[in-house]
């Protein structure tokens, strides 16, 4: 994840008006919740993401479960990696500046995984 940057504004009489600075800051709002079972140790995850302030062409998600876990699937548009309980989930798709989408996760566990914490979220520009 990139480290912030504050925009700056530089006033210039041979620029063009009406200009726009973006950095991209808490851009994506996420929720979480399981979305049942397949009785075969198979849990559903869903991820919100909801999008606000400009165009995106990317969304990247790292999320803390309660329990480790194997991603069985993803969306055809989703990249997953796990590292211990932590999962990154990167979706290579657009979202308008007002877009929604919900990400659904398929997870084997020994215990149901629940989503402890969203620890980072990064948007493309």
């Amino acid at each position: 994840m990139e480290t912030y940057i504050k925009p700056s504004v530089l006033c210039s009489e041979d620029s063009f008006e009406g200009v726009f600075a973006a950095s991209g800051a808490n851009c994506l709002s996420v929720t979480s919740w399981l979305d049942g079972t397949d009785g075969s140790g198979v849990y559903r995850i869903v991820f919100r993401v909801e999008h606000t302030g400009h165009q995106s062409y990317g969304q990247t998600i790292v999320a803390t479960m309660s329990t480790s876990f194997t991603v069985v699937e993803t969306p055809g548009d989703v990249t997953s990696s796990v590292s211990g309980n932590v999962i990154t989930l990167t979706r290579n798709n657009q979202l308008n500046d007002t877009g929604l989408t919900e990400i659904w996760v398929k997870m084997s566990a020994a215990t149901q995984p629940t989503v402890v914490s969203v620890t980072a979220t990064e948007c493309v520009h």
